[in-house]
């Protein structure tokens, strides 16, 4: 009688031991993260190479850009890079600064299209695309009270007339121009110092609106630059710091005009030079 009794707890022990292993698998297989997958693309594993992430998860363009390495074709986000950095983006990846992805909490957005930040300055660009005449000045307002750093730099090259002999080197068609690379028509880099941007909090919900390219695939800024065509630049949100907008006409009898110029693929370079010619302050 003993013995049974002693058998049949044994049973009980290890059934019991068995169901609570298998619960335990069953939780942590149900709150373990899954990476966004994306349509005929298998998932990169997520490393610490990855750029600097400060925005939520969401889908990015594979048209936004950054500086060129090994996942980038000149500049231009590659469809590898653009899901390594959404999975960054959910699982948190902690990037080279040390701070983690922004939740849509945390993130401080200012909303232009409601909240347009004042005008503190003003500057000028000759825009001429190969030998035509020149399309005009291209007039763009910075916005000194919420990016002091950026517009210092940015009027500093203004006023310098550093930006002549640069081109509009990148034409993404309702997506952006991107010109500015000061000592490199190629857009590949900038002569100038990189420095880290005041803030990334503007939206790029406005045509028109001026940010700064990264000079680095973890951040930071120099010359170049690139201006929204359309309204609708959520892709670039908390990656690229807007600075000021273009005013007037410019929009129409610059930016667009030269969105028209035909360019060679992959690398979107304009067939003629779009060239500019002078900048200054206003």
């Amino acid at each position: 009688m003993t013995m049974t009794v002693v058998s049949f707890l044994r049973s009980s022990f290890l059934l019991v031991s068995c169901l609570a292993l298998l619960g335990a698998f069953l939780t942590v297989t149900a709150f373990s993260p899954a990476a966004p997958q994306q349509r005929g693309a298998a998932t990169p594993e997520p490393t610490a190479a990855f750029a600097t992430v400060r925005t939520p998860p969401r889908l990015l363009s594979t048209k936004c850009f950054i500086s060129s390495n090994d996942n980038h074709q000149d500049g231009v986000l590659t469809r590898r890079s653009a899901m390594q950095q959404s999975v960054a983006a959910t699982l948190g990846v902690v990037s080279t600064f040390g701070t983690s992805a922004l939740s849509p909490a945390q993130a401080a957005y200012i909303d232009p299209s409601t909240d347009m930040p004042r005008i503190t300055d003003r500057v000028y660009l000759e825009v001429q695309i190969g030998d035509e005449p020149s399309l005009g000045r291209l007039e763009i307002g910075l916005f000194g009270d919420l990016m002091p750093r950026a517009v210092a730099n940015f009027k500093d090259l203004c006023a310098t007339n550093a930006y002549a002999g640069t081109t509009f080197y990148r034409v993404l068609s309702d997506y952006n121009i991107q010109g500015g690379a000061v000592g490199d028509v190629s857009g590949k880099t900038s002569t100038t110092p990189v420095w880290e941007p005041d803030n990334y909090n503007l939206r790029h919900n406005v045509a028109g609106l001026v940010s700064y390219a990264r000079a680095t695939p973890t951040g930071g800024a120099d010359s170049r630059f690139f201006i929204n065509i359309k309204d609708d630049a959520g892709w670039a949100d908390s990656r690229y710091a807007a600075f000021g907008i273009v005013t007037g006409t410019g929009l129409k009898t610059v930016v667009q005009q030269v969105e028209k110029v035909k360019v060679q693929t992959p690398k979107n370079r304009p067939l003629i030079d779009v060239k500019i010619t002078a900048s200054g302050v206003l």
